[in-house]
């Protein structure tokens, strides 16, 4: 009995040793689930309370509304400069801001003032995709203020790409543009539009960007751009590259022009 037993537990011995060896030949798997991102709520300009949310947990938080824009630009100004944005749906600001020439339809009085995303220290860095929508209905206008578009100013990494800027009155002092004020090295600008009017007593006025040390890419101008000096249909000043971009707008300017 005794030899019979010791034989049992030399083959469960056995078995346990070939197992312990096909273990150690599997690859360990390791399963982490992806964290969502945090809601980020603001109060706006209106004094409306405004949560913006990464529903699908791409790294981008989701903007359909003007009032989820404007959350945007606070988000970013409040110093979370990189933060990621994307557009859902087609935004409408406010509505008929130019008449059919391209002024401005009024005193402005009645129209709800844009706030740029990206100004003072804490300028743009995230990656801003419009989708292939629009922004319509901006209106801005301090003769004051510099760094004035969409966007303020985008720098270190900053992108912004697939937006329209569409019946919109931007005037500011300079670095003025109607999706970018300024565009700094390493930020791209690629695939927009600007079909607003842009304007300025002043210099660095362009219809997407006002001046451009980065690289702009498949962007145009129907718009409507004037200013003193440094004045461009695509961009005002460019010290960056820029590529496959045209010009389709009027002009106004003793200066060179893209």
């Amino acid at each position: 009995m005794k030899t019979k037993t010791n034989r049992t537990l030399r083959k469960i011995l056995s078995i346990a040793l070939c197992l312990a060896l096909i273990m150690s030949y599997v690859p360990m798997v390791s399963i982490t689930a992806s964290a969502a991102a945090t809601d980020i709520t603001v109060t706006i300009d209106t004094g409306a309370s405004v949560t913006l949310r990464d529903a699908d947990s791409n790294g981008y938080y989701e903007i359909g509304t003007a009032d989820e824009l404007y959350a945007f630009a606070q988000i970013v100004n409040n110093g979370n400069n990189t933060i990621n944005g994307e557009l859902t749906a087609d935004i409408t600001v406010n509505e008929n801001v130019l008449t059919e020439d391209g002024e401005l339809n009024g005193d402005g009085s009645n129209f709800r003032v844009w706030t740029p995303i990206g100004k003072g220290i804490h300028i743009y860095k995230g990656t801003f995709d419009g989708g292939e929508y629009t922004v319509r209905g901006l209106y801005f206008n301090n003769s004051n203020t510099t760094y004035v578009g969409l966007f303020g100013y985008i720098d270190d990494g900053g992108r912004v790409q697939n937006v329209g800027v569409v019946d919109s009155y931007i005037s500011a002092n300079y670095y003025v543009g109607g999706v970018v004020g300024h565009s700094s090295s390493n930020s791209t600008v690629t695939n927009c539009y600007n079909a607003g009017t842009v304007t300025s007593n002043s210099r660095f006025i362009g219809g997407v960007v006002g001046i451009n040390y980065g690289t702009m890419t498949n962007c145009h101008n129907e718009g409507t751009v004037s200013g003193s000096s440094e004045v461009g249909g695509v961009v005002g000043v460019n010290y960056g590259t820029v590529t496959n971009c045209y010009n389709a707008g009027t002009v106004t300017s003793n200066s060179r022009f893209i």
